[in-house]
């Protein structure tokens, strides 16, 4: 799985960027966790506000951190219950055959109760899109592809792109009756540029999604049914090749502000879970004009990696003094991925 570690950073004042895309492998993976903190906006997004080439500003006095964290894990699909794998750990389906499942929270519609959910993504052969669901309704293990899956993009995702899928996903459920939902996504990545974010800067691609779904309930006692329509939402994503989710995350309902996410900005990986030391490594002093030293408790640094605010391998090297001469490279972001004999761990620099 991978999570993110802690690192303190300060304001980058000048980076050169270039336009961004975005491919599977910056997207989430099996076993990986997603981290995201909930934070309030003191004004809306203006729609208008995007474009090629350009700079987007959520500062302090725009954007406020609840310390609220939410960490959703992705897994395998293997390791989901048996019930539900039949529909989406079949390679004789590749519609429909996916590379991982998220846990989600329990939801109801209308007197159904999903419990134990799980929804299932595909991300690859062009897409990253979400295949169908699994969940206990009313006590009940079901699972249902969706009949057209719904593809939250195509990949790899560039400025300009659009896209539009109608999917639909129904549930047969014992003595009461069934469910269906029907649902329209529209995307359209609108821009690319800068996003500074309270003290971070990343280079990004900006997202519109627009949802608007119908659900269906069928009552067998009752020999009838109802259809009832879902607020429009509308989402503004800025994507970036640091991380597997949005940077920043801003949802709208009936054109008032319901969501807002950012990414763990001051924790940087991803690394595997598996591979999370169990001992602290310190790195000073950050910022950095020229050595930055590593002092590790435990075990020996076998291979130092350095890379650039663009996610590009600058160096490679195998380093066990514990020390870095960053005195040749420009002033600006780095992450730094430090391989030990107990694991790995990656944080955030600043060279000044």
């Amino acid at each position: 799985m991978k999570i993110f570690f802690t690192s303190s950073l300060l304001i980058i004042n000048t980076i050169v960027f270039g336009q961004v895309t975005i491919v599977s492998s910056n997207l989430p993976q099996a076993n990986d966790i997603l981290v995201t903190q909930a934070a309030t906006l003191t004004g809306g997004v203006d729609e208008a506000d995007t474009g090629a080439n350009h700079e987007w500003n959520f500062g302090d006095d725009i954007l406020q951190l609840s310390g609220q964290m939410t960490n959703i894990t992705c897994y395998d699909v293997a390791n989901t219950p048996f019930v539900y794998q039949f529909l989406f750990n079949n390679p004789f389906d590749p519609n429909h055959n996916s590379d991982f499942a998220q846990g989600i929270e329990e939801f109801s519609v209308a007197t159904l109760q999903f419990s134990n959910v799980y929804q299932y993504f595909k991300n690859g052969a062009g897409k990253y899109a979400i295949t169908g669901l699994g969940a206990s309704i009313n006590d009940v293990p079901l699972a249902s592809q969706k009949n057209e899956i719904e593809v939250l993009f195509e990949l790899p995702l560039e400025f300009g792109a659009s896209g539009e899928s109608d999917s639909d996903i129904s549930f047969e459920v014992p003595t009461f009756g069934a469910y269906q939902q029907e649902l329209n996504r529209v995307y359209s990545c609108d821009g690319w540029g800068t996003l500074n974010i309270l003290d971070q800067t990343y280079e990004v691609l900006r997202l519109r999604s627009v949802v608007n779904a119908e659900d269906s309930i069928y009552v067998d006692f009752i020999q009838n049914g109802l259809a009832f329509s879902r607020p429009e939402v509308i989402t503004y994503e800025w994507w970036s090749p640091l991380f597997n989710v949005p940077v920043l995350a801003v949802t709208y309902t009936n054109e008032i502000v319901t969501s807002v996410q950012v990414a763990d900005i001051y924790n940087v990986g991803p690394i595997s879970v598996e591979d999370i030391l169990q001992n602290e490594i310190s790195l000073y002093p950050n910022p950095c004009k020229d050595l930055l030293w590593i002092k590790i408790s435990n075990g020996t640094i076998a291979q130092i990696q350095l890379f650039d605010v663009n996610g590009k391998l600058v160096v490679s090297e195998s380093n066990n003094a514990g020390v870095v001469d960053l005195s040749s490279y420009p002033s600006g972001l780095f992450t730094i991925k430090i391989i030990t004999s107990n694991g790995v761990q990656t944080s955030k620099i600043v060279k000044y």
